[in-house]
């Protein structure tokens, strides 16, 4: 698979597609990510609003979380916060640790930038 977001730790042919969790309360923006990330090789997968991003998150393997910032029920930082202190609660269990990769997004927010998400 020549894909920009697979998994393969050396051998391109082993590489199996990321795993994506859109979370955005416009259907606009989660059809056009999920679209890209599907063309990059990723498995996109889309939810409308933060308590089912983050229930999601907590019960689900995803390579990287696609959060907008202001959604419904919880936001990116507030769905980075919850992961966080849950991860902090069981380090030990390896589904949770390392944390995941995430990317917070939203137009005229300051929260759109990797940065800003990892301050909460």
């Amino acid at each position: 698979m020549n894909s920009l977001l697979a998994n393969a730790d050396s051998d391109p042919a082993q590489a199996v597609p990321a795993r994506v969790l859109v979370a955005d309360d416009d259907p606009g923006s989660c059809l056009f990510l999920c679209d890209g990330l599907a063309s990059m090789g990723a498995r996109a997968e889309a939810c409308t609003d933060g308590m089912t991003a983050l229930q999601r998150a907590r019960t689900e393997s995803f390579d990287l979380l696609l959060l907008d910032c202001r959604m419904p029920g919880a936001g990116a930082l507030q769905i980075l916060a919850a992961l966080r202190e849950d991860t902090q609660r069981t380090r030990r269990k390896a589904s949770r640790w390392p944390p995941r990769p995430s990317w917070s997004r939203t137009i005229g927010s300051r929260c759109s930038t990797p940065a800003s998400a990892r301050s909460c």
